[in-house]
């Protein structure tokens, strides 16, 4: 007959227990993933919501923007770097920043870039549909020597000490968040939109979620960013 050690049923009772539990958890954070994120499981089904979003600019007067830079997919067909939303680039040595989006303000924090050492002043705004907006306010753009890093952490600073908002804090479209503080001429604001899918991020254009007559006022700058960096290329799109 066989005997079975005691000790042994009781460890094989006590991984069963762990688990079950497991599953179980497993299963209610599942559900309040998609609670959280509006039940969307699908790119398909980001499109039957989009209509919820409707974007405005980050700056709010666009006559301080003398170039944007588009979005640019991976595999788009221009070769083109890649870049997961627009950006914003005055001409100004301020320029007000507004709220694209009716929402809330999840977070305001200066952010120093591992890579290059680069500073700058990050946003993200939870919008009652879903996606997340988030900004970043750059002082500039590109490599930088270490005494205009120091500069660009003390700008960064600068520009949070002066939000109009706290983190917490309900949103309206348009309303007036800061300023972004240039430090030469590729200071910009960097807007993305980021929709939940199957707990994974995917990258939106946001042009995709602007009234027509938004989009078309933009193009023209998007054409003066193409004339600096892709010359060779005659045209190129705000979404790519």
């Amino acid at each position: 007959m066989l005997v079975v050690n005691p000790l042994y049923s009781r460890l094989v009772l006590k991984h069963i227990f762990w688990l079950f539990m497991l599953l179980i958890g497993m299963f209610f954070t599942g559900c309040e993933s998609n609670k959280h994120h509006g039940n969307i499981k699908s790119i398909d089904e980001i499109k039957t919501v989009e209509s919820r979003l409707v974007i405005l600019h980050p700056i709010k007067n666009l006559e301080h923007v003398w170039g944007i830079q588009p979005f640019s997919t991976r595999d788009n067909k221009h070769g083109i770097m890649f870049h997961n939303g627009l950006d914003y680039f005055i001409n100004t040595s301020e320029a007000v920043v507004v709220s694209s989006v009716d929402g809330t303000l999840l977070e305001a924090r200066v952010f120093t870039r591992p890579e290059d050492g680069a500073s700058q002043l990050n946003l993200i705004i939870e919008t009652p549909s879903g996606p997340l907006v988030s900004y970043s306010l750059e002082p500039s753009a590109g490599l930088a020597s270490i005494d205009k890093k120091k500069l660009q952490l003390e700008i960064a600073n600068e520009m949070k000490s002066r939000l109009r908002v706290k983190s917490g804090a309900s949103l309206v479209k348009g309303q007036e968040l800061g300023v972004l503080i240039a430090q030469d001429d590729w200071a910009h604001v960097h807007m993305s939109v980021k929709w939940p899918v199957n707990r994974s991020e995917v990258w939106l254009c946001p042009a995709e979620f602007m009234a027509h007559q938004l989009v078309s006022g933009i193009q023209t700058r998007i054409q003066r960013w193409k004339d600096i960096n892709y010359q060779s290329l005659s045209n190129i799109e705000i979404c790519n």
